[in-house]
């Protein structure tokens, strides 16, 4: 299982993976069997998804605390960027909560903007610890990725492999 090579055999693998798959397909299922396997083998982990309502389903679907993305690297908006039309923009990021030498799972992962999933994935390697994003390519794009015509292309974070 590709997955479970992934986390065993890290030099093998870029330090990010991506479980993608349509509602229904067993994302959820692996991802349980994987926190499984990660309590198990005691490597540090943190469980992560993009939205408070994601993050609840997927501590309650594994057992485990989860936190949001931007909680989980203690990301703050800054003030600045709170009037209307402005882009939100997020500052003050720190690496406490990321394990080192473990995985990060972050559910929802179509969600994620592509400038945020370079950061996830930088930040993850300077602590020698692997991403693994679930997602799925049929549920909406993150609004920051468009594309050459203007529409909204899926985020990166479902084309790691």
């Amino acid at each position: 299982m590709v997955l479970a090579d992934f986390i065993n055999n890290p030099s093998k693998y870029n330090n990010s993976v991506t479980l993608a798959g349509y509602a229904g397909t067993g994302k959820t299922s692996v991802t349980k069997i994987i926190v499984a396997g990660l309590l198990a083998s005691r490597t540090p982990f943190k469980l992560a998804s993009f939205t408070h309502g994601a993050k609840r389903i997927l501590s309650r679907m594994t057992g485990s605390p989860a936190k949001t993305i931007h909680s989980l690297l203690k990301m703050s908006v800054n003030d600045s960027s709170m009037s209307v039309g402005k882009k939100l923009e997020f500052g003050g990021a720190r690496m406490d909560d990321i394990p080192y030498g473990g995985v990060i799972i972050i559910d929802e992962s179509s969600m994620i903007s592509d400038e945020l999933v370079d950061f996830i994935v930088e930040t993850a390697a300077m602590k020698h610890t692997k991403v693994l994003f679930i997602g799925d390519k049929g549920q909406i794009d993150p609004p920051d990725n468009r594309g050459t015509n203007g529409m909204t292309v899926p985020s990166k974070a479902l084309d790691y492999a």
